[in-house]
């Protein structure tokens, strides 16, 4: 029993209780996760639809002020979980209470591991087609199991693959920005490229803020782990502006050269598809653990708001895991996409009302352990 009770502690990650000074962690650590967590493949879909309706300077603009601004929303949130060493959820008792917070949680706990679900299906069919003796269903599977064992570990293990990943990210970034500019015809064709249909700058910030905005606001899951503000700081804007950019960026001369964002088929014409499957792997699952961390956090604040103890965070990471391979195994990834867009739509007005009774309304003058009683 004693052993038993040891290993749910270990793994609990102080999912409902503030995290210790002594544990908190320096720049390296945040930056890590941050950067690991924005670095995915939906930049380069951002991209098109942007590359499609507006000029290669208006777009590069739009790409500044809409990741400004959701690196902004990330930073306010970050550092309250910073200052409060609190996860989201707890956080979000400062308005709602215990009971109220449970909503937050089924929520973003559907958006989390809905979304991993989706990008399983994604990569399993990346790694197959680099792989054709792999059937689609193994590659995401594989994913899964491996993103699963990470979130499993806690933070730890999200800032050891964070701190291997993000440097590799950044240069394999920088390689494939060399690529695409190179077969796309050069800087002065894309430039001078005049796109066929027409999207409002402010229709492209929407589009840009949307794509990362409801992760924004639960960053204070993992920078309730920082040292310093100024480490959350930074790390939100190395993540959301500089490298969220950087890979938006191949998209962008991937789009103007061909008209299509398909990085994998574009290597893989240039003999480079095993580039190909470990970029998109690499990027994925520094971003997948982090949702499927995530989604643990969330619905152990849910049980413990009912007094439910039977299911400590390791045991939804798992679940998380399974419900995962369930969505991408059985299909369900493509027709879920659309439910989980609706509730990235809910989420972000639930930061902002949290925003302001932190910042605004005195709830900053709490200690932690005020925040969690309520």
């Amino acid at each position: 029993m004693e052993d038993a009770v040891a290993f749910q502690q270990r793994f609990m990650d102080h999912a409902l209780e503030p995290v210790p000074e002594k544990e908190q962690r320096g720049l390296l650590s945040t930056v890590g996760v941050f950067v690991a967590w924005v670095i995915t493949t939906t930049p380069f879909l951002v991209a098109a639809a942007l590359a499609s309706g507006m000029s290669f300077w208006t777009a590069i603009a739009a790409l500044l002020v809409g990741t400004t601004i959701t690196a902004t929303v990330g930073m306010l949130v970050g550092i309250l979980g910073q200052r409060t060493r609190l996860t989201s959820y707890l956080v979000s008792r400062i308005v709602y209470g215990a009971k109220g917070s449970t909503l937050i949680s089924v929520l973003i706990g559907i958006l989390s591991v809905g979304f991993v679900g989706v990008i399983a299906s994604f990569l399993g069919a990346v790694i197959s087609a680099g792989l054709p003796f792999l059937p689609v269903w193994a590659g995401s599977l594989g994913f899964v199991i491996f993103a699963t064992f990470i979130a499993l570990v806690g933070y730890k293990g999200l800032s050891f693959v964070g701190q291997v990943s993000v440097p590799l990210l950044w240069a394999l970034g920088i390689f494939l920005v060399i690529k695409t500019l190179s077969s796309s015809g050069g800087f002065a064709h894309i430039t001078a490229f005049v796109p066929k249909g027409s999207l409002s700058f402010g229709a492209a910030v929407t589009i840009i803020v949307a794509d990362w905005i409801t992760g924004a606001t639960i960053a204070s899951d993992i920078a309730r782990f920082s040292k310093r503000a100024r480490d959350v700081a930074i790390a939100s804007y190395l993540g959301w502006v500089i490298s969220y950019c950087l890979f938006a960026l191949i998209g962008l001369f991937a789009y103007y050269g061909s008209g299509s964002t398909d990085i994998v088929g574009l290597l893989a014409s240039q003999g480079l598809i095993g580039v190909a499957i470990f970029v998109f792997f690499v990027a994925l699952i520094s971003s997948t653990d982090v949702n499927l961390y995530a989604f643990s956090l969330a619905l152990t604040n849910l049980c413990d708001a009912f007094g439910i103890r039977s299911l400590s965070r390791a045991a939804w990471v798992v679940i998380g895991g399974i419900i995962t391979a369930l969505i991408s195994l059985l299909g369900y990834a493509t027709t879920f996409l659309p439910f989980l867009l609706t509730i990235g739509v809910i989420i972000p007005a639930y930061a902002g009302v949290v925003l302001a009774h932190y910042y605004v309304l005195g709830a900053s003058r709490r200690t932690p352990e005020q925040l969690v009683s309520r």
